[in-house]
């Protein structure tokens, strides 16, 4: 789901690589580390997206075929608002991060065309001021691609996550005196697509969430803490079916189903079915993407109030990549969908946005990159706020704005300096907020 970390998080993008939509759990907040060669992206990928980073450069051998990229990554930060409040609702606080970012990669060809990857990464934050706020995500992942002649492609996915919810973010409930919410997830799914005169592709994925640390509560039904509001399985399957209408160019119809299955917290049980006419295309180098557009509809299990039970609309999600020159990229990420809330007495919300980054490379060693993102959350049900005094259906603005300048030392290592600023704006004024970001960071990859 790309709403619910909202458009704050997606600076992580700033990194330039062609990835899947930009919005929400698949990518980190802010005050994050900004590397050079490779991403942490903080949540499983939930939906249609079944990936982990191929890292291609540099490489230790063994055994002749078994390849190792080892990397690790340092970073120093500081953000002017380390909690996202805005006066009088909360106090705007400084702090200083560190980001110490380890992992390694392994690369297993077999069968000549076929490969299996076993990745791990880490993303360790220590902040200075408030260690409430330090963390230690974790991502295990194995991915088995298998490439047949014919345009037949198979994946497969396994993947284990330790993370949190980025202060914030439109998932994030934990006050400034309480660690940010953390969970565990573990998804399995696999994809098999054939591409030639005709085009099929069958997807499915099933993500377990289950919330951990302090904000988690015990397991006793009683509406508080996590686990009772939180704890869920998310399954997804798509069948898509089309054919070629150019070279490397795709029409297709695609339709899916999406369930929410709580734990405890039932009335949020739910399914989303989506149909949408699909393009995929590839047509030169200089461009390649998909694009869907459709109709959502979201049905509970239990309507809890007239209304409240159903939703029907406009879905789209696309992804972009235009090379303009030889040296300037423009990647273009958009959509519109429902995702899962985290907020008492609301249902759902509807997250609405768009993402354009630039990167130029002056030289080999030097490349620049900007970012600009918009979302819009809108939740389905009004709710009385105790801090604004006031009964209203929440609607929220994110922006975000960065820059980035890249060194390249030497082909193993690299330098970044970014910045960015985030800015939400509500009908609830104790939401709102803004905050700058400023990161240096190396990596080194092997």
């Amino acid at each position: 789901m790309r709403g619910p970390l909202a458009c704050g998080t997606v600076v992580s993008l700033l990194a330039g690589g062609f990835a899947p939509s930009a919005h929400a759990q698949e990518v980190p907040q802010p005050q994050q580390a900004q590397f050079t060669n490779i991403n942490y992206f903080n949540a499983p990928p939930t939906g249609p997206y079944l990936t982990a980073p191929l890292l291609v450069e540099g490489n230790i051998k063994l055994l002749g075929v078994l390849v190792l990229h080892p990397h690790f990554g340092v970073a120093e930060g500081v953000t002017d608002n380390v909690f996202r409040l805005s006066q009088p609702f909360g106090a705007r606080e400084r702090d200083s991060i560190t980001t110490y970012a380890p992992g390694v990669q392994a690369q297993l060809p077999f069968l000549g065309r076929h490969r299996l990857i076993v990745n791990y990464m880490a993303n360790i934050e220590r902040h200075s001021r408030f260690h409430q706020d330090n963390i230690e995500d974790q991502d295990r992942t194995a991915l088995l691609l298998i490439d047949f002649p014919g345009g037949l492609t198979v994946k497969g996915l396994a993947q284990w996550k330790d993370g949190h919810d980025p202060r914030g973010s439109a998932v994030a409930t934990a006050g400034p005196g309480s660690e940010p919410n953390k969970w565990f997830t573990s998804t399995y799914g696999g994809e098999a697509q054939l591409a030639s005169q005709a085009f099929a592709r069958l997807r499915f994925a099933s993500t377990r969430w289950e919330y951990i640390g302090v904000n988690a509560g015990s397991r006793d039904g009683s509406g508080v803490g996590d686990i009772n509001t939180r704890n869920r399985l998310e399954n997804y399957s798509a069948l898509a079916l089309g054919g070629r209408v150019a070279p490397k160019t795709f029409l297709f119809v695609e339709g899916s189903v999406a369930q929410a299955i709580y734990e405890i917290n039932k009335p949020l049980d739910s399914a989303t079915y989506t149909g949408v006419v699909g393009y995929k295309w590839e047509v030169t180098g200089k461009t390649k993407g998909e694009l869907k557009v459709g109709w959502l509809e979201k049905t509970f299990d239990q309507a809890s109030s007239p209304g409240s039970g159903h939703f029907n609309g406009l879905t789209v999600d696309g992804n972009v990549l235009w090379q303009l020159q030889e040296q300037t990229r423009v990647t273009l990420s958009l959509y519109r969908q429902t995702n899962e809330t985290a907020f008492a007495e609301t249902r759902f919300f509807v997250s609405t946005g768009a993402t354009v980054i630039l990167t130029h490379a002056f030289t080999w060693k030097w490349r620049a990159t900007g970012l600009l993102g918009y979302n819009h959350d809108r939740y389905s049900n009004p709710v009385f706020s105790n801090l604004d005094g006031k009964t209203v259906t929440r609607d929220d603005n994110y922006v975000t704005a960065g820059v980035g300048l890249w060194y390249q030392v030497q082909p193993w290592l690299g330098m970044r300096v970014t910045y960015t600023y985030t800015e939400r704006l509500s009908n609830l004024d104790s939401v709102q907020y803004n905050a700058n970001t400023a990161m240096i960071s190396a990596q080194a990859q092997f």
